[in-house]
């Protein structure tokens, strides 16, 4: 049985992305998933365009951390934030 990825959230927490954070991004929307949440843990301001790039993709929602807590605190606001 195929699994519907309409259904399925990729949550991805991250501190200060490189370039290679958008080619990720435009291949899981090219492989159909439709719910990316990116928790943006306190990151500098020099990625300020790569978070740009990813609030224009329509699949994608970013959760603002203002300053670094940690990849487990990311995940668990990242879940909660989805299920609201």
């Amino acid at each position: 049985m195929p699994i519907d990825l309409r259904k399925v959230l990729i949550l991805i927490p991250t501190l200060n992305p490189t370039i290679e954070l958008e080619k990720y991004i435009d291949e899981l929307i090219n492989n159909n998933f439709k719910d990316i949440l990116v928790v943006n843990d306190g990151s500098s301001e020099n990625c300020n365009e790569i978070f740009k790039y990813i609030k224009n993709k329509k699949e994608c929602t970013i959760l603002e951390h203002k300053n670094n807590e940690g990849k487990g605190k990311s995940l668990k606001d990242g879940l909660q934030d989805f299920q609201k």
